[in-house]
């Protein structure tokens, strides 16, 4: 019996001395998250000016996601309508600021820009980049790409980030 235990612990440590060591490496990431509020348009220094074209949507989301746990998503939306007039110029440049705190309380920021059709509900460009974070997050690296769902005026009601982590 001694040496059955023996050979288990023996099995046990190779097959952990075989495990790659994966910090700062790159590791999938995935996101799902449910709309929980939308303010806007408010005033935003991060987005600009108001009275030049400049507006900012406060963005509240909450969902699970991998390295997070269950998570709240705070965002920040600008939109730069300066030249916005549809039908004939539908397109308008956004920004995201954002911030994801996990269940444990780490923070993971991160950035995306795009542009947003809003006739066809497209967004060109629009992939996020890990910006910065708190506890495990605080060297983090990584990007990735946001798909929305949305009802027939292109409002956003879930989103869902697929992409890469290293931290």
């Amino acid at each position: 019996m001694r040496k059955l235990m023996l050979l288990v612990l023996v099995v046990v440590l190779l097959g952990l001395a075989a495990v790659p060591v994966t910090a700062g490496s790159d590791r999938p990431f995935k996101a799902k998250a449910d709309l929980v509020s939308s303010i806007g348009p408010v005033p935003n220094p991060q987005c600009g000016d108001p009275a030049a074209g400049f507006l900012g949507v406060e963005e509240v989301w909450e969902g699970t996601g991998t390295h997070l746990g269950r998570f709240h998503e705070f965002s920040t939306l600008c939109l730069d309508v300066r030249d916005f007039n549809p039908p004939t110029q539908p397109l308008t440049p956004f920004k995201v600021y954002g911030k994801s705190v996990a269940a444990n309380g780490d923070e993971l920021t991160f950035f995306a820009e795009g542009i947003f059709n809003v006739l066809t509900c497209e967004i060109t460009g629009g992939g996020f980049e890990f910006t910065g974070g708190t506890g495990r997050f605080q060297s983090v690296e990584g990007s990735g790409t946001t798909a929305f769902v949305r009802d027939s005026q292109c409002n956003a009601s879930a989103l869902r980030h697929t992409g890469v982590i290293s931290y």
